[in-house]
Parts: structure tokens; C-alpha cells; sequence
């Protein structure tokens, strides 16, 4: 391989790299974001439920999105009906979550 190609090899390489760690920090914040929207939205009585569609190419069309942006996740939120489900049942916080 000649001395140019290596570079331009080197040059994309650590563009994927970039490109790779971009995202990974886009999914990161969107998490964090959506997490806090949910819970504010609970605060108001709200309830919310996290979505995840493995299917990126259909929220890109459905949603317009550039080509920079990434689609991350769909939150669905709306009122409960007095006649839904109760909560399921869950463990007690402390044999989970020791604060130090």
C-alpha cells in the first residue's frame, strides 16, 4: 500500500471512530433528555412510556429527519384511564439500592 493510501485508510478510520463516538454521545443524551421528560411529565399526571423501533430508516422518512440527525427514541405520553391497570407490583427499594 502506498504512503497515500495509508493516510487516506488512517483518515477514514478515525472519521468511522468520530463518527461512531458522535453518535454513541447523541444516544446518550437523548437517553438523559428523554428520562427528565418523562419524569416532568409524571410530575404533572402524565403517564409515559419509552419506545424504541429498530426500524431507524422508517422515523427517518415518517419524521423528516436531515441527515445529521439521528433518531433515538419515541416517547409515547398521554392521561391513564381511571379503569387501566394498577401499577405492577415491585420489590421494596432497599434489599436493591444501598446509599452509600
Amino acid at each position: 500500500m502506498m504512503r497515500a493510501e495509508r493516510a487516506n485508510v488512517t483518515r477514514l478510520t478515525s472519521l468511522a471512530a468520530l463518527t461512531a463516538s458522535i453518535a454513541h454521545e447523541a444516544v446518550r443524551s437523548a437517553t438523559l433528555g428523554a428520562s427528565m421528560l418523562m419524569m416532568a411529565a409524571s410530575a404533572m399526571g402524565f403517564s409515559t412510556g419509552p419506545m424504541v423501533d429498530s426500524n431507524a430508516h422508517s422515523l427517518v422518512a415518517e419524521f423528516g429527519l436531515a441527515s445529521d440527525e439521528l433518531p433515538v427514541m419515541l416517547v409515547a405520553l398521554g392521561r391513564c384511564l381511571p379503569r387501566n391497570w394498577p401499577q405492577k407490583p415491585r420489590r421494596p427499594i432497599e434489599p436493591v439500592l444501598e446509599l452509600v
